[in-house]
């Protein structure tokens, strides 16, 4: 995953490198931190950016208490009727 201070600049890079001759990236699934109080304002800014077609969380690296939260579970429902995409990131067990 992208250390959190990186986030939006990951994004950034991504659609740099999409405007690159013969590429073929026609969006980001941008990595995300439901968990945290901002996501909403977050959420806006990646909006604005139709480059960013969904967001990611990797979940097998933390402890499963973060996505049983309510503030996750909140964050989570602020993605219905955006049409962006929510993609789990974990390992089998």
């Amino acid at each position: 995953d992208v250390d959190p201070a990186d986030i939006e600049a990951e994004t950034a890079r991504v659609e740099g490198l999409s405007r690159q001759p013969g590429s073929l990236l026609a969006g980001a699934i941008a990595s995300c931190r439901p968990e945290e109080a901002d996501f909403a304002a977050y959420l806006e800014r990646q909006q604005a950016n139709p480059f960013v077609r969904g967001f990611r969380r990797v979940l097998h690296v933390v402890p499963d208490d973060l996505s049983e939260g309510a503030l996750f579970r909140e964050n989570i429902k602020r993605l219905g009727g955006t049409g962006l995409t929510f993609d789990l990131v974990v390992l089998p067990h």
